[in-house]
């Protein structure tokens, strides 16, 4: 049939394809395995017994089913194979990351975690852990060193396959990407973006600690927090440790050293590479550098005067803070927040928020930990745009021509700019089909739209809508969408044709390619006696693999502890409010919750207010005489800012194994206090604590940590095994 391509020439992929991309996704678990063992050594250095315990678990996991799938017999890796690897490969590695964090009593399901885990590699920030603030140390830098292996893993794959023309040539892998070359050309390519991506995460964490520790918090706490702020921020992931993401800190320092990373973060690695050759002018005349920082100041510029407008943000603080932070914040897809969730949509206007829908949408540029569509596919489509009007204008025996400036000149092409025009469209049926799911649930359509576009773009940034009690549809489809906008579109379609194409089994195991391979392994082995040695060491490494697979993840389910909790506690405090009598004749205390003062208008500015919550966190230094205390109740968070002698009344703040004080405090609610940056916050007038909090042992599970010991040492005979079978091959091949 013309103009059909017959099925035979589609790419299918055979056994010898899935035993190589098994092999590959091995050494992916294995090298996942020795990265926890940076989480495991922080749960030991802060006495998080049941983490600990469940990263030796998840690394027993890993060295078992890496070792396994290691035996499977690998070929050359050539383009297809390496389009099933990469576009599976962020599932199958975010399974096994998901398990510490499982194991961990944090998630109420596997899946929660899952979710988490495949945020994290796909640089979204978007979480359904129970309680963000009471997350472990070793939690949150797990979640930290996957945001920032996921972001690597980015540019690298964009490299190899040139996902973005050949406009960046120097740093675009060029030559054969197939057997031992690619290998070693992708080794360079992780060390050399490991390295630039690296000296702005450490030069981050510096700053973020410094700032930090001004704050109040002590040394091993500032390094800490400098640590996952700075990471996340060049990885432009959302991970903040606290409900009240940024806000928590109260600081303007803070928000502009993390504006910097963000912004390192989401420029191309190429203007990297050639700053570091000296090749300035290669960068300056970059038309995607231009077009983004032009992007960038109109984004602001548009931001602050509708503020300004508005009328609730006035200082020049505040519009640093609520302006330019949040500008850069969604247009570098790093989805840090400097406004409370519940705030997007009131103090930031829906003129605003459509803008930071468009700003997400377009993303960061090409070769960077940024997601979204990518500032360079958009000018191609406005490229393509005009040349079409031009053809249209000029006489019709014109040639034109499109030339730009990207990292040298340039002439666009038809196929790079259908190419761009492709991913475009892709990514707005993907926003549109999340977007009509969520409104499908009774969520407002403007919210809709911006969670389903933060997810598709892994920008984070959210009102709240992604919560851990959310319909479970629901997580599967931010889950897809964060994966489909993370993984190329084309690469992953591509991926998926082959797999369709490959589901019968005569074209799984009876193709030309491998008949021939079988007919030339069986004149030079012994002919049939051979392929049934081959089809019996396959049926038994096939046998092996999905029997070791499923003992994992029953043992998995069936030993996971149940976590102690304090006597009396539900996971937070459930506090009813009561009624406050009037301080006096003149003055009336308005009792309200922290969610009506985080969703309030007008009506409540200025007014005096009293409200019960659990203080949590620390107390974070605001000048010499007041501190800040972050107090929270039903999972809303809300700043007090207060003296120190109130906030002396206070002894314990809430955390990992620990239920803050809960206090009532009385004070003055301001909607964008001008004094402080324009925050939405309250001024404490009296605190007084209502019930002590508690610390409480978390108990782990002696069966976990022998299952994941008796797994390392699984998966150690199995590397052994494989060792010895390679030692028996070489002999027999010198032989």
């Amino acid at each position: 049939m013309r103009g059909i391509i017959p099925s035979i020439m589609l790419p299918r992929f055979h056994w010898s394809d899935i035993t190589t991309v098994g092999h590959y996704l091995g050494v992916l678990i294995l090298l996942t395995g020795a990265l926890m063992v940076v989480p495991a050594l922080v749960a030991l250095a802060f006495g998080e017994a049941r983490q600990g315990v469940a990263f030796v678990c998840g690394m027993g996991v890993c060295a078992t089913l890496g070792s396994l799938l290691r035996l499977l017999k690998s070929y050359k890796i050539d383009r297809r194979r390496s389009l099933l690897l990469v576009g599976f490969a962020w599932i199958v590695i975010g399974v096994i990351a998901a398990v510490p964090l499982f194991l961990s009593g944090s998630f109420s399901s596997p899946f929660d975690a899952l979710f988490d885990s495949v945020s994290a590699l796909t640089t979204t920030g978007l979480t359904l852990a129970q309680d963000v603030d009471s997350l472990g140390y070793s939690q949150i830098t797990w979640r930290v060193l996957l945001t920032f292996a996921g972001a690597q893993a980015v540019i690298v794959i964009a490299m190899y396959y040139g996902f973005f023309g050949q406009g960046a040539q120097p740093f675009v892998m060029e030559g054969r990407k197939d057997g031992e070359r690619g290998r070693q050309r992708i080794s360079e390519s992780w060390r050399m973006v490991a390295r630039v991506i690296g000296a702005f995460a450490l030069f981050g964490t510096l700053a973020a600690s410094i700032v930090c520790f001004t704050l109040g918090m002590s040394v091993p706490d500032a390094i800490m927090n400098g640590f996952w702020l700075a990471f996340n921020a060049t990885s432009t992931g959302g991970f903040v440790p606290h409900t009240s993401d940024l806000v928590y800190y109260h600081s303007l320092a803070l928000d502009i050293v993390l504006c910097i990373s963000m912004f390192a973060g989401a420029l191309s690695f190429g203007i990297f590479v050639y700053l570091r050759r000296g090749k300035y002018q290669r960068v300056t005349k970059n038309s995607e550098l231009r077009t983004y920082m032009f992007w960038i100041v109109f984004l602001v510029v548009f931001v602050t005067f509708v503020m300004t407008r508005e009328g609730i943000v006035t200082s020049i603080q505040g519009l640093l803070v609520n302006g330019m932070f949040t500008v850069i914040s969604t247009a570098t897809t790093s989805g840090m927040q400097t406004v409370y969730p519940e705030q997007i949509g009131r103090t930031l206007s829906d003129g605003v928020v459509i803008l930071l829908c468009v700003a997400a949408m377009f993303g960061a540029c090409a070769y960077s930990t940024g997601g979204g569509i990518k500032v360079i596919r958009i000018l191609q489509v406005l490229r393509w745009i005009g040349v079409a009007i031009l053809r249209r204008l000029l006489p019709s025996n014109a040639h034109v021509r499109m030339k730009y400036d990207h990292f040298g000149p340039q002439t666009l092409t038809s196929k790079d700019a259908t190419l761009a025009m492709t991913v475009f469209i892709l990514y707005l049926i993907t926003a549109a089909i999340g977007s009509m799911f969520f409104i499908a649930h009774g969520n407002d359509a403007l919210s809709s739209v911006l969670e389903a576009i933060s997810c598709v773009s892994n920008c984070g940034i959210s009102t709240g809508v992604v919560h851990p009690n959310m319909a479970f549809d629901l997580k599967v489809v931010s889950l897809l969408l964060m994966w489909l906008g993370r993984v190329e579109f084309i690469a992953l379609i591509a991926a998926i044709v082959g797999i369709v194409l490959s589901l019968h089994p005569a074209n799984l195991f009876s193709n030309r390619r491998s008949k021939l391979l079988r007919e030339q392994k069986s004149k030079n082995s012994g002919g049939t006696a051979w392929r049934r040695r081959k089809q019996q060491k396959s049926t038994t490494t096939m046998g092996v693999l999905v029997v070791c697979a499923l003992s994992l993840a029953a043992l998995s389910v069936s030993v996971i502890p149940a976590a102690t909790a304090a006597p009396g506690d539900s996971g937070g405090p459930q506090v009813s409010v009561q009624d406050v009598p009037a301080l006096s004749d003149t003055e009336t205390y308005h009792t309200v919750a922290v969610e009506a003062l985080l969703t309030s208008s007008s009506r409540l500015d200025g007014k005096d207010v009293v409200f019960t919550a659990e203080a949590v966190g620390q107390a974070i230094i605001a000048d010499d005489k007041h501190v800040w205390v972050n107090v929270k109740s039903d999972g809303a968070m809300i700043g007090v800012y207060m003296s120190k002698e109130l906030a002396a009344n206070i002894a314990n703040y809430g955390g990992y194994a620990r239920r803050g004080d809960t206090i009532e405090v009385k004070g003055t609610y301001h909607l964008a206090c001008t004094d402080h940056n324009d925050e939405l916050e309250v001024h404490a007038d009296a605190v007084t604590v209502t019930q002590e909090g508690a610390h409480w042992d978390v108990a782990w599970s002696p069966a976990v940590l022998a299952i994941g010991i008796l797994l390392i040492f699984v998966g150690a005979g199995l590397y052994a095994l494989r060792m010895f079978l390679l030692r028996g091959r070489r002999r027999k091949h010198d032989i």
